[in-house]
């Protein structure tokens, strides 16, 4: 099965819910997602202890999953690869912290054969930081309820 195809956007400030001007969405197969009118239904799905490893392929070339403070995509790989020179671009300042701040204790979300929609900036800092697991909330059951209309 093919992953589909996902792409990002908007600034969360905090983990709670939406704040008027902020957003953090998920385009799925070309239909958007609110992450911020899933919360409440996430919290109540089962969290897993799911191997690293398995998300390799989110770090592979094709998966631009972010945009530099220029607005030009790169690669989740591209920051694994030399974490040292990736601090001291400036492009990527606003990514390095949120890394760097990301809180490890909060599942990422994933849904279809781990294809995650929320938490790669977690993800990245357990792959940084040589974890062999990660918390994962797999989501499948309640995109609906996340539909921008």
């Amino acid at each position: 099965m093919s992953s589909p195809e996902t792409s990002y956007g908007g600034q969360p400030s905090e983990r709670v819910k939406s704040h008027e001007g902020h957003t953090h969405t998920a385009n799925i197969n070309g239909i958007a997602h609110d992450i911020y009118k899933m919360q409440p239904f996430a919290e109540h799905l089962p969290v897993a202890i799911v191997p690293i490893a398995q998300f390799a392929e989110s770090t592979d070339a094709g998966n631009s999953f972010w945009t530099d403070s220029e607005g030009n995509s790169f690669l989740l790989g591209d920051i694994l690869q030399d974490w040292e020179a990736s601090k001291q671009n400036p492009l990527w300042t606003e990514h390095v912290k949120k890394i760097e701040n990301a809180d490890l204790s909060y599942p990422i979300w994933v849904i279809n054969n781990n294809h995650v929609i929320d938490g790669m900036h977690r993800l990245v800092k357990a792959m940084l930081d040589k974890e062999v697991g990660i918390k994962v909330r797999f989501v499948d059951d309640i995109l609906e309820q996340g539909l921008i209309e």
